[in-house]
């Protein structure tokens, strides 16, 4: 069958068009397969082997246990979970600004702290029984999150904000040093070159303090039985806030709150002008004052000085306000202000003297003419410490915490 000319071109038409199709689909089938390739290129360096190259360096370990034992040198180390890093050292060598922080409880336990950044302890013993514990700068915010460090706990600034969370450590810090919780640093040795502040109450009880900066006893029983050096000034107001506690050469120190400095000691120790105000309800009752040398003025109030024994040494300007109490032996009072006790050496002479001295310094708890106060202390004391216990459970009633100010109140 003969077919047309123009049939002849049409389907050579037909076919040129498609192999063209044929060409242009294989062409497009390649783009799209190389487009899927560089796609899982990309997802690949977002979250697989480049992850590293465009992400900060973060340890985070959300789960119970996890980063347990572990050593961590990221500069952001997140203990999330229940215990943690638990074990775990962290050492952030090359970083300045890194971050430690203990959320979880327990977490970082009886591990290590390596920091030249900031270590935030918020859980419940987080940062506690720590090998180490070295940060620029450290808060322990959670119940007893930074207690019982092994070793010397270095930092720069310290805040321990929660109950008992920095108890019974070696603290030595440059910066300032704050206590503001219930017995938060209770039982330690504390070291700056700045001030500390004993806000919480027995927030620095039976502790050494040694402060280039001002000592603060703002709470009651804040520094009980603590020993105190300042080389600039020693703050007490709260309710017993410094009982029995012993001062050394602080060139001021002040005396608010009833029964202040009850039992206490205040120690020139060689400082060349001491002020001491003695203002509280039987601030200074029971205790003693030593002025070994250069000038002492003591500014009594109200009872403030009652049953207080200023010792003046050969050679030391002792001088009291107001001024009829400014001799040996006497008056009881001038007016309304009752007066210290006098002793001076060059009329005891000095064996005699400073004989005297060390025997007060043992038996002025044991004095009879306020051994009932501090019988009546001390089980104020213990009463207030299973008070707080019960607190710290969550369990205590209102009816217990109103009958516990109703006693610290009533004597």
């Amino acid at each position: 069958m003969k077919v047309s000319t123009s049939d002849c071109e049409d389907r050579e038409i037909e076919t040129y068009l498609t192999h063209k199709r044929a060409i242009i689909a294989q062409r497009l089938l390649a783009l799209n397969n190389e487009e899927q390739d560089n796609d899982k290129k990309l997802e690949e360096i977002n979250h697989g082997a480049g992850m590293e190259e465009i992400e900060p360096e973060i340890e985070t370990c959300h789960n119970t246990l996890s980063c347990e034992n572990q050593y961590i040198d990221d500069s952001d180390a997140q203990c999330y979970g229940f215990e943690a890093c638990a074990g775990a050292s962290i050492a952030q060598l090359s970083s300045t600004d890194g971050m430690v922080y203990g959320y979880g409880e327990g977490s970082i336990e009886h591990g290590s702290i390596d920091t030249k950044g900031e270590a935030q302890c918020y859980g419940s013993l987080s940062c506690s029984h720590v090998d180490r514990f070295d940060a620029k700068t450290a808060i322990c915010s959670g119940y007893e999150s930074c207690i019982e460090v092994q070793g010397v706990m270095d930092v720069g600034s310290l805040d321990c904000i929660a109950t008992r969370s920095c108890s019974g450590n070696h603290i030595y810090a440059t910066g300032n040093v704050k206590c503001n919780a219930n017995r938060a640093c209770q039982q330690s040795i504390i070291t700056t070159g700045k001030s500390v502040q004993c806000e919480g109450h027995y927030g620095c009880a039976e502790s050494k303090i040694d402060a280039g900066g001002p000592v603060k006893c703002t709470s009651q029983g804040a520094c009980h039985k603590a020993i105190i050096r300042s080389k600039v000034s020693v703050y007490v107001d709260g309710d017993k806030a410094a009982s029995q506690a012993e001062i050394y050469g602080a060139p001021s120190v002040r005396v608010y709150g009833y029964g202040g400095l009850t039992g206490g000691l205040i120690d020139s120790n060689g400082t060349a002008i001491l002020k001491i105000k003695m203002e509280g309800d039987l601030a200074g009752k029971g205790g003693l004052i030593i002025c070994r040398s250069g000038q002492c003025k003591l500014d009594c109030l109200s009872s403030a000085c009652k049953d207080m024994m200023f010792f003046c040494a050969n050679g030391a300007d002792c001088k009291i306000t107001p001024r009829e109490c400014q001799q040996p032996r006497g008056p009881i009072k001038a007016g309304e202000i009752w007066c210290p006790i006098i002793t001076d050496e060059s009329t005891e002479g000095s064996e005699k003297f400073w004989g005297y001295i060390e025997q007060r310094k043992i038996d002025r708890l044991k004095d009879e003419s306020y051994s009932k106060i501090m019988e009546k202390f001390a089980f104020d004391i213990n009463r207030e410490e299973e008070q707080l216990n019960l607190m710290d459970q969550g369990i205590v009633s209102d009816i217990e915490i109103s009958g516990m100010k109703e006693m610290n109140n009533g004597w």
